[in-house]
């Protein structure tokens, strides 16, 4: 038979329902993983074209004892054809009539295995509901509730539960999260859950409610990582895969802070040799599962520990009332603002502290995002030399790489890429030969005759070069694919235009007019969002810098300002980077991505005044420095000031040094996947 895949219409329709369909061998390896007897009812609620229901029929299990569910007709009907089944329904998953024909819907599946739609509500309602009906985001929620509430074989305080949980995720979220919870609900006492999930999926933002979700019903079995080549090629996204087992509710997901649960790394044979270790004695039967189904591959195992999930979990969570009404924390549990991820403490062999802790905000600092210009091919140009009152400036090659002749007053020095940034931690204007257009005059209405007197105001309506452009780019597409969308006409450039008030005059704003600058777009630090190598917080020597949003952006409140130094220190310490290990997100390449919420989190020591005279000059000898070695000694120094006061008396020179391999350990583990 064809490629199910190749029957689905249109590439563009796929991607935006998460139509990515599962490898042959990733399902027979997920089947195998769950153990379960080949009598077991199975059902795939996010059934595709069938592969995993025709991956449980190759593997023995009972046709009339396997469900699926499908809302693409199209698709839907590839599925029936290849199951050959009536058990087979075309519909919604998250609505519960779509489950009132299925008997098992009385007692719950003993495998729920799926992979679920990972794409934002936002493309599912753009220009698909021709011939396909695609719920919104307020629907699913709805549907969602009443679904739970229907599945009887759930005990009533289950069923709350989950529907508490329906209720508190995020509206950003991505369709995964209430498919998720959607499984979890299907599978009795006792049942497995197999998921396919992207690699990072699990640690984003969003995503943590799951988390809960596993805390509070399931024992991890296994995770599975193709750590060479991801499993969607047409996604571009690395793959994991999750077996979990139904328990009883757990009374408090704390009580699983010592749990662990075995991570299963599949190499290819060029893989280096010390990742492929082989797997533990107690791993055994896993061993010569995966000795059969992976066919020579090189593989290792280690354990993960779940008190990671806890933290980032109770993280967000625990000042939420319907987290303290279920969860007991137990004594001495971090109640702060920011919690110590777990793996920090197992590294530095020591328990919770007692003293507070704070954050980056609580310390005075507020954190954003950088510049987005929506156009970063218009509005970003290069230095090329400086006249008078003027800056000639390059294009980019879009715009035929042309120098043009533009007043100084309409640009800003812009820190834009990764590659701008200097070898040392402090930037410095002068070395940056990035450019902004920031047009940020107008004429009051009044004053505005035809169209040339409307392009720029008065001071700018002489330049030629400037008109030119700003002309060129108005018949000019933002991209190739699209050559009918002309960047004024860009999602995020068409909001400049708009009519504005000032002093009791009206003005109007062109597409070309950025937004007013400010502190998170002009801040006093920055790092990058994707970090290849340990993560490096920069600052900023001059005011008024520009920072794009590929950086996360930090600023000072006004009475903060004298200890820029220190908290420039702070913000370089390893324990600083050892946090945002733990709590960012691994990207499939092995980068490490830095998001504002993130950077919030991250616990913080509460300082005094000969803290920061100390983290001062720290901090002024941390500018100086561009050789990694000497930047490390001085790291090693501003720990030391950190431990002390974050564990006191425990604090020790081995807990510098251990924090010190921590963040090595981490990175390299990043990089080697």
């Amino acid at each position: 038979m064809n490629n199910p895949v190749n029957i689905i219409t249109h590439g563009q329709r796929r991607k935006r329902l998460g139509q990515y369909f599962t490898d042959e061998k990733l399902v027979d390896l997920l089947i195998a993983l769950t153990g379960l007897p080949k009598h077991s009812t199975a059902i795939d609620p996010m059934a595709g074209t069938g592969n995993m229901l025709v991956g449980l029929q190759r593997s023995g299990f009972r046709k009339e004892n396997l469900a699926g569910i499908e809302i693409d007709p199209v698709v839907g009907r590839i599925c029936r054809e290849r199951v050959a089944h009536n058990h087979i329904l075309i519909g919604n998953a998250f609505r519960k009539e779509t489950y009132e024909a299925m008997t098992q819907r009385q007692a719950g599946w003993d495998l729920v295995i799926t992979n679920p739609p990972y794409v934002r509500y936002q493309a599912l309602t753009n220009d698909l509901r021709s011939g396909l009906e695609v719920p919104n985001a307020q629907a699913i929620r709805q549907d969602l509730l009443l679904t739970i509430e229907q599945f009887s074989y759930l005990e009533a305080m289950d069923r709350k539960l989950l529907k508490t949980l329906v209720q508190s995720y995020s509206g950003l979220s991505d369709l995964a999260v209430p498919s998720w919870i959607l499984c979890a609900a299907l599978v009795k006492p006792g049942g497995k859950l197999a998921m396919v999930a992207p690699a990072t999926w699990l640690n984003r933002e969003y995503a943590t409610i799951v988390q809960y979700l596993l805390l509070k019903w399931f024992r991890i079995e296994y995770v599975v990582e193709d750590v060479n080549s991801p499993w969607f090629m047409e996604a571009q996204v690395k793959t994991n895969l999750l077996v979990a087992k139904r328990e009883r509710r757990s009374a408090s997901i704390f009580a699983r802070a010592d749990d662990t649960y075995p991570y299963i790394k599949i190499y290819n044979a060029k893989s280096p040799k010390q990742e492929r270790r082989r797997a533990c004695p107690e791993e055994k039967e896993l061993e010569t599962k995966l000795r059969s189904l992976l066919a020579g591959r090189q593989y290792s195992v280690h354990r993960e520990s779940m008190g990671t999930m806890l933290s980032k979990v109770s993280l967000k969570y625990s000042r939420t009332e319907w987290f303290q009404e279920i969860e007991c924390a137990p004594e001495g549990h971090q109640l702060n603002s920011s919690i110590i991820p777990v793996e920090i403490l197992n590294s530095l062999k020591v328990g919770v502290p007692t003293c507070r802790l704070a954050t980056v905000r609580t310390l005075g600092l507020s954190v954003g995002q950088g510049l987005r210009t929506g156009a970063n091919k218009f509005f970003y140009l290069t230095f090329v030399k400086k006249g008078s009152q003027v800056e000639y400036l390059q294009t980019n090659d879009w715009f035929g790489n042309k120098v043009l002749k533009v007043p100084t007053h309409f640009t800003r020095v812009v820190l834009r890429k990764q590659a701008d940034l200097p070898r040392k931690l402090i930037i410095d204007q002068n070395a940056l030969t990035g450019r902004v257009l920031y047009i940020n005059e107008a004429l009051p209405l009044r004053e505005q005759q035809g169209t040339s007197e409307q392009l720029i105001g008065k001071e700018a309506t002489s330049d030629q070069d400037l008109e030119a452009y700003i002309r060129l780019a108005e018949k000019t597409p933002l991209r190739k694919e699209n050559p009918f969308r002309l960047i004024p006409e860009a999602s995020a450039v068409k909001p400049n235009q708009r009519l504005v008030r000032r002093k009791g005059e009206e003005y109007q704003r062109f597409w070309y007019m950025l937004p007013p600058l400010v502190k998170r777009h002009i801040p006093d630090f920055c790092l990058s969002r994707v970090n290849h190598e340990s993560p490096h917080v920069y600052m900023l020597l001059n005011q008024g810098v520009v920072v794009d949003a590929n950086f996360v952006t930090l600023w000072l409140d006004e009475q903060t300002q004298e200890y820029k130094l220190a908290y420039f220190a702070l913000l370089n310490s390893n324990w600083f980077k050892a946090c945002l290990e733990c709590l960012c997100t691994v990207m499939g390449g092995g980068a490490l991505k830095v998001e504002a919420a993130q950077l919030k989190k991250v616990p913080l020591p509460i300082l005094n005044g000969s803290d920061y005279l100390l983290l001062q000059k720290y901090g002024e000898a941390l500018a100086q420095l561009s050789s990694p070695a000497e930047m490390q000694r001085v790291r090693r120094q501003i720990d030391a000031v950190i431990l002390r006061r974050i564990f006191e008396e425990k604090s020790s020179e081995e807990m510098v040094t251990r924090l010190d391999q921590l963040v090595q350990e981490k990175a390299a583990q990043r990089k080697s996947n």
